[in-house]
């Protein structure tokens, strides 16, 4: 039995890599393509509307930058209500994540019957630089030891998500932050993970994460975890 699924790509000033990732994403999902592709800008400064607009997509338009999980969330809601898949398939629009790997996903989904499955890289140097590395590894094994079961990236936004585990999600956080929330509340619906090799991926277009603030916000979401406010 064929996954139904639809696309998702939350976007924040892509316009060097948003139509190249739409490209290929059409190229490499010609026998087993998407019931729709959604596109959230999230309040880009630059040309990104207009190149999501020249493409066959669903565009949602925040109307200032509010963060990833901001842009993941309206997308989410999007595809609940109006797409009528089982499967969600996010992943980022800085081609960090290959759109050759998307049947990978499928079939692991088909055949361990997931209702989730995150793309885990390898962390090893030079694939991923070193800062990247000691900060993928010590949230991994930091969300590993709260949630009490292995996650080997934490950080991977390129994810299969079934319908049903986000009808039952309350997610409250904005930024990066929410891809690290999302664990915790597969926890407590006590949904089992599933990961899938993709290749390691750091290309010229770089990241809109802020370190510094992110990190700050990162602890906050944890000292809410672990005290339950």
């Amino acid at each position: 039995m064929e996954l139904t699924y639809t696309i998702l790509i939350p976007a924040y000033n892509a316009e060097n890599s948003l139509a190249e990732l739409l490209e290929s994403i059409q190229q490499h999902t010609a026998e087993f393509s998407p019931e729709k592709l959604i596109v959230v800008d999230d309040g880009s400064t630059d040309d990104t509307c207009n190149i999501a607009r020249s493409h066959a997509v669903e565009l949602i338009s925040l109307p200032e930058n509010r963060g990833k999980g901001a842009a993941l969330k309206a997308g989410y809601a999007h595809f609940l209500s109006a797409c009528r898949g089982d499967y969600l398939l996010t992943l980022d629009a800085d081609l960090q994540h290959p759109p050759q790997n998307i049947p990978d996903f499928l079939q692991t989904a088909r055949r361990l019957n997931s209702r989730v499955v995150i793309g885990q890289r390898n962390f090893t140097p030079p694939a991923m630089p070193l800062m990247r590395v000691l900060s993928n590894t010590l949230t991994s094994q930091i969300l590993s030891g709260l949630t009490g079961r292995p996650i080997p990236d934490s950080q991977c936004g390129f994810r299969l998500i079934h319908r049903e585990v986000l009808k039952k999600m309350a997610l409250r956080e904005n930024g990066f932050q929410l891809e690290s929330e999302f664990f915790f509340r597969c926890r407590d619906l006590n949904v089992k993970i599933d990961f899938c090799p993709i290749p390691t991926v750091y290309n010229q277009y770089g990241s809109s994460m802020r370190h510094v603030h992110d990190t700050v916000k990162f602890l906050q979401l944890l000292g809410r975890e672990v005290f339950k406010r």
